[in-house]
């Protein structure tokens, strides 16, 4: 009986994890909770300030944001990637090249939990529109 290497084994493993964290990540997600600073801000995000908010995460790695940004429809394209073993996703908006890197606390194909750290902290609880 021939022995499977160890290492073959994790490469596996590895290959399997990205292959199936892009596969969650890929699809269209709305904002179901907001927290900023820990102080749930749901309904604000989603009745005044990003009124429709959707982000399209497509699988070559190009993204679409729209919302209403207070009442005005706005769109944001760019391209998007996992860093640091899928523990986080950047977003480059293309024109801008305004970064936004985000930490990734939960990624299954139901849900998203992603944090924004700045000046505050931002917590959004996504899930597929």
């Amino acid at each position: 009986m021939k022995r499977i290497p160890l290492t073959f084994i994790i490469l596996v493993v590895i290959v399997c994890f990205v292959g199936c964290a892009k596969s969650f990540i890929t699809n269209t997600w709305k904002v179901d909770k907001f927290e900023r600073n820990g102080v749930d801000e749901t309904q604000s995000f989603q009745q005044v300030l990003f009124i429709d908010y959707k982000l399209t995460l497509e699988d070559g790695g190009d993204y679409v944001e729209y919302a209403k940004v207070i009442g005005i429809p706005t769109t944001k394209t760019g391209t998007w990637k996992f860093l640091n073993g899928n523990k986080n996703i950047e977003l480059i908006e293309d024109g801008s090249n305004t970064i936004r890197n985000f930490e990734c606390n939960k990624l299954t194909a139901n849900e998203m939990v992603v944090t924004l750290y700045g000046n505050d902290t931002q917590k959004y609880y996504l899930s597929p529109k």
